[in-house]
């Protein structure tokens, strides 16, 4: 909702109205849903891989690779067939390379002299993508829960390095000097993207591996809700110079509720996130995250496709995950169970 909300211009509007402040952004603005979603992606990827290690002292990386495959395919390839026909027409600007890059998952590295707004999203996708690739054979290699955790500080450290690195860095082109970060939108690089999914891989971790003891700490209590409002909000108070450090601070207080979600599953907040409505919403949430590429691009402008335009731009994106869902993905998801 918070990606909806950001390039249906919802933010932009209540600004100029003077019922927004920009301020509040790194609490509500589509980037900061992305790193939600990297956050519970890392805890729930990882809770099957140990789940999985731990019950049979090993990974089928085919099963795995066919399993994330058969969930994460079929709406991209959509996606990918409606802006070809669209590019093909010249509806949408053309971009050989950027549909390359976002078929293969390295749009995360795109040029930003080659960025299209239909698939600025599937770079979030690429991180994912990259992740999925590594972290199995991390698992395989540092076997040991001690060696896990270290892998993890060693990732997170490199993400914060990165992230203050980049854009200090300087390139030349064509006899001129540019600054990375004005060709490349560097933040969204693996590194230092991966470090939420590296927090939630961390909680995981915690669930998996020292579960008794997180277990007493958090279940039937409520101040770890406190906690992670606490990292949630903390950016607000934060002086720009350490903002590297924000997605980070917002991560770690979603991977301790995600934690006590885990340990508290009675809860009423589970029960609130179990009725029926949000149950299906968070079903074709991935569609909804797919089609919104093309329909809403990355913020409302001027187009010659009526279907990019409100109120057909939203309408037309909940349709399409809803349809996705129920005719597409469905059916290719009973598949999952022959590679388990």
């Amino acid at each position: 909702m918070f990606v909806l909300f950001t390039h249906l211009g919802v933010y932009a509007s209540l600004h100029e109205r003077g019922f927004y402040n920009t301020s509040l952004d790194v609490l509500f603005s589509g980037n900061t849903g992305v790193q939600v979603f990297f956050t519970l992606s890392g805890f729930l990827i990882s809770l099957i891989l140990l789940r999985e290690y731990k019950d049979k002292n090993s990974i089928n990386l085919k099963n795995f690779y066919i399993r994330r495959f058969l969930r994460l395919l079929p709406p991209l390839c959509i996606l990918l067939l409606l802006v070809a026909g669209f590019m093909w027409v010249k509806l949408i600007p053309r971009s050989s390379v950027g549909f390359i890059m976002a078929a293969t998952y390295t749009y995360n590295f795109i040029p930003i002299k080659l960025y299209t707004g239909e698939l600025g999203h599937t770079w979030s996708l690429a991180v994912e993508e990259q992740f999925y690739f590594l972290w199995p054979m991390v698992l395989l290699v540092f076997t040991s829960t001690k060696k896990r955790i270290y892998f993890i500080a060693a990732a997170i450290f490199l993400c914060i390095t990165a992230a203050c690195a980049w854009r200090n860095i300087f390139v030349v082109q064509s006899g001129v000097r540019y600054e990375l970060g004005n060709l490349y939108m560097v933040d969204r690089w693996l590194l230092p993207a991966f470090a939420p999914i590296m927090v939630g891989a961390l909680a995981a971790i915690a669930a998996i591996e020292f579960g008794t003891y997180w277990k007493k700490k958090l279940e039937k209590q409520n101040w770890p809700l406190l906690i992670f409002l606490f990292f949630y909000t903390l950016p607000l108070l934060l002086p720009t110079v350490i903002m590297p450090l924000q997605t980070l601070l917002q991560s770690l207080g979603i991977a301790l509720l995600l934690l006590w979600i885990f340990f508290n599953q009675q809860s009423a907040l589970c029960s609130f996130l179990e009725i029926k409505g949000l149950n299906y919403l968070g079903k074709i949430s991935y569609g909804i995250y797919i089609y919104q590429g093309f329909f809403l691009r990355t913020g409302p402008e001027d187009s010659e496709i009526i279907a990019q335009l409100f109120p057909y731009n939203i309408l037309l994106t909940f349709l399409a995950a809803i349809v996705s869902y129920e005719f597409i993905e469905k059916p290719v998801l009973k598949l999952k169970s022959k590679f388990s």
